[in-house]
């Protein structure tokens, strides 16, 4: 496996009959890609005869399954063949990273009240799931953990899904590169998953077990919550309306 264009070096040597012509033949996949005939004028000669020549097939491809063949056909007419298979892979990994399920805020759209799904596409031909690396709040997690059906090293795609239910800001890393060493761009997603309700409590100072005072209270309001808007607290005083609670301190 390459991951670059790649020259095949190739010495013909035909000591006795000479070499009438050398034939090459590309193939991608069992299809015939390219094939002609070699320039064999700067060989080596014994009186008349091409003894021997060096060449050089520059291959410029970017594909799984490459072959080339290599033929020497004699001054007598036979032949010999030399076949050569691998791989060039030049594209780096692509990888799609998003929150498929869950239900998030209408304004801060990072922010869930529910378990989230992520889904996880990765496409590249030569992939390798050991050289995928996938980090939830800091932490390696096994990708093949969470892989969608059976692996398939011929499949150019494959798929994954995960699921998160930990309350917090939560951090999703992917990194990835191929067999080839290509190196994918890093995906990232930052959200927070939030399923506590707000917790809110009333005290009095001065408080006393009556309903009815003939002297104006304090009530100090208590709200326990992790991600807290100002904006979205009001207080209803049924005899002089609703407040807004930034305008208190």
């Amino acid at each position: 496996l390459y991951s670059g264009d790649i020259s095949i070096q190739v010495k013909v040597k035909e000591d006795y009959a000479g070499i009438d012509e050398v034939l090459y033949e590309i193939s991608v996949d069992g299809k015939v890609h390219e094939k002609g005939t070699l320039d064999i004028s700067d060989g080596s000669r014994d009186a008349n005869l091409i003894t021997s020549v060096d060449l050089c097939i520059p291959v410029e491809l970017d594909a799984n399954d490459i072959s080339i063949a290599v033929t020497l056909v004699g001054n007598v007419g036979y032949k010999m063949e030399k076949t050569m298979r691998f791989s060039i892979d030049k594209t780096a990994p692509v990888a799609y990273m998003n929150i498929s399920s869950g239900i998030n805020d209408a304004v801060y759209q990072d922010y869930y009240n529910t378990d989230a799904g992520i889904d996880i596409q990765i496409t590249d031909m030569n992939i390798d799931e050991n050289l995928v690396f996938l980090y939830i709040n800091g932490a390696r997690l096994d990708i093949s953990s969470i892989r969608q059906g059976l692996y398939d090293e011929s499949s150019t795609t494959n798929q994954y899904h995960l699921e998160l239910s930990s309350e917090g800001p939560i951090s999703v890393s992917l990194e990835m590169s191929d067999r080839a060493g290509n190196i994918g761009e890093a995906r990232n997603l930052l959200f927070t998953i939030d399923k506590t309700a707000p917790k809110i409590s009333v005290n009095y100072k001065d408080a006393e077990d009556i309903y009815y005072y003939n002297h104006s209270r304090k009530a100090y309001v208590n709200i326990e919550e992790e991600n807290i808007d100002y904006s979205r607290i009001s207080i209803d005083n049924r005899s002089t309306g609703i407040y807004d609670i930034e305008n208190f301190n």
